[in-house]
């Protein structure tokens, strides 16, 4: 996949924000980049993968914060429909973070994780209240990695939400039309200068 290049990207921030006069993290840039209305929970990226996207873009030092833009690709491709893909971009987020730091929550929720991939695996779909679990192991799992990469070895985090954003890619079922996310956001880029 090449690099995205927007010679005129905008600048991106922490938060959330109304307008893009006010700045954008990289999942509002990657909604303008879509076509679709300014929000930080973009429909072009899974839900699952933008929550690690907007962590990763909150958590990173301002100076890193631009390497998240050639990820804009990587992290619009089509939405995994697999049901699976929450839990699988959450072990890839988990297993990024044990590789900077053995911690032993990270190895519990791994194992959480992988039971709840057994149970969706044999029965297809959970119980409403498997579906709760299935959830909260999923946002914890998440959180708790970028935290503990934020701490342990900060730099990493690029490559946890890249790590992510492959895995992600790789659940995906390949399209008929080659790249068509690169030639949006080539599209956009004047648009983007404008902003």
């Amino acid at each position: 996949m090449k690099d995205v290049v927007m010679p005129m990207a905008p600048r991106l921030s922490r938060g959330s924000h109304r307008v893009p006069a006010d700045g954008m993290c990289v999942m509002e840039l990657a909604s303008m980049v879509a076509g679709e209305p300014f929000t930080d929970h973009p429909r072009c990226v899974h839900p699952t993968l933008a929550k690690v996207a907007r962590l990763v873009n909150d958590t990173v030092h301002d100076a890193d914060r631009q390497q998240l833009v050639p990820l804009l690709p990587r992290l619009m491709t089509p939405p995994a429909t697999d049901p699976a893909a929450p839990l699988m971009i959450a072990l890839s987020c988990v297993d990024s973070a044990l590789e900077c730091a053995p911690h032993w929550s990270l190895r519990r929720y791994r194992r959480r994780i992988l039971r709840q991939l057994d149970r969706l695996g044999q029965h297809g779909e959970l119980s409403p209240m498997g579906d709760m679990r299935f959830q909260l192991t999923v946002a914890g799992a998440i959180e708790l990695a970028v935290g503990v990469v934020q701490h342990a070895c900060r730099g990493a985090l690029i490559t946890l939400l890249t790590d992510a954003a492959t895995t992600h890619a790789a659940l995906v079922p390949p399209a008929d039309d080659s790249a068509p996310v690169e030639r949006e956001v080539e599209a956009a880029e004047p648009d983007l200068a404008l902003v």
